[in-house]
């Protein structure tokens, strides 16, 4: 799924999404919102920050924030990360996305 997809799918379900455009974006954005944003689903390749060191930052602003990694390049068991609770192979449905993102918020608590 393209990102404006992906965004369509999560706003039709009734999430309310906040996007960037790269890993410093995510970051910067985190940091402006942290208390309206549950959980983040990131990419595993993205310009001037990957999804791991995304996760590493993320982690030290919150240590308990739900991450969902997305990646077509390596699988679920190298992205193992802190913080990582779900991994989301590409290329995914609406339906696996909605899925994955429901088990995670139910798992968060």
């Amino acid at each position: 799924m393209i990102p404006g997809l992906t965004q369509l799918a999560l706003e039709q379900a009734g999430y309310r999404v906040v996007t960037a455009v790269d890993g410093l974006g995510a970051l910067d954005t985190y940091i402006a919102h942290r208390d309206e944003i549950g959980l983040v689903l990131t990419d595993m390749r993205m310009p001037r920050m990957d999804g791991i060191a995304l996760c590493r930052a993320l982690r030290e602003h919150n240590p308990d924030l739900p991450i969902v990694m997305m990646s077509g390049a390596v699988g679920p068991a190298e992205l193992r990360l802190p913080g990582v609770r779900q991994v989301l192979p590409k290329p995914f449905s609406a339906d696996q996305l909605l899925a994955v993102v429901r088990e995670t918020f139910a798992d968060s608590g």
